[in-house]
């Protein structure tokens, strides 16, 4: 896959969740057309994010390292605002932060319908509405591209009999809504806004518990601007 006109220039990117094997293989390929790349994840992945961060320079690419919590507004605003200062604008954003938890409707708790929705449509809108803040400023158009699933066009089509995923699909269902709507509105300053849909492969932690998620949130600092080797 190409994006288009993009990846014949060099430009800036922000890939979060990038630790991970769908937003690493994202990142190293931008990494590999040009793009300087900034990668994002949550601190407990701190290690594999800097193997990433790693990586990616020596492809001969320029690179840092933030972490944060992707569902605190103040903190996509500073991995936005970090990403411009660090590499000199922002051309890609890679959405690509996702969580399930696997419980049957009658089972699922209003905490955890709340945190999947956090993570993956809240999560979602704030990467968009910031980047999209960012590209408008700049003038030069963008791509924003957001991470779906397949239970997001149609239940339980991989697996039939997997067990319930209603939280995760509806937050799915609402992040193509909002991925359609927002790139009607961005369309008229040259702002492209997709999704990809993975079906079959399911990347090694996307099926965080709600107790690794908290953890998360706990671990996060206040502001996600404790980027490396800026």
């Amino acid at each position: 896959m190409t994006l288009p006109h993009l990846l014949k220039n060099r430009g800036c990117a922000l890939v979060t969740n990038a630790a991970q094997p769908i937003g690493s293989a994202i990142a190293l390929r931008l990494a590999s057309e040009g793009f300087k790349v900034a990668v994002h994840d949550h601190p407990h992945n701190g290690e594999q994010l800097i193997a990433m961060h790693r990586h990616i320079q020596r492809l001969g690419q320029h690179s840092f390292v933030m972490t944060g919590d992707i569902t605190v507004e103040e903190q996509v605003q500073s991995l936005v605002q970090d990403t411009t200062r660090c590499l000199g604008g922002l051309d890609v954003m890679i959405a690509n932060t996702g969580i399930s938890t696997a419980t049957p409707l009658t089972t699922t708790t209003a905490e955890s319908w709340d945190r999947t929705f956090a993570v993956n449509t809240r999560g979602a809108f704030l990467c968009y509405k910031y980047a999209a803040l960012q590209m408008i400023s700049q003038k030069r158009g963008g791509r924003i591209i957001g991470a779906c699933s397949a239970w997001g066009k149609q239940v339980n089509v991989i697996v039939p009999g997997s067990p319930s995923l209603s939280a995760y699909s509806a937050s799915h269902f609402a992040v193509r809504g909002l991925t359609q709507s927002a790139a009607l509105e961005l369309s008229q300053y040259g702002i492209t806004v997709n999704t990809y849909a993975p079906s079959s492969l399911v990347p090694r932690l996307s099926f965080l518990s709600l107790h690794d998620i908290g953890s998360c949130r706990r671990n996060s600092p206040s502001r996600a601007s404790n980027a490396r080797n800026c």
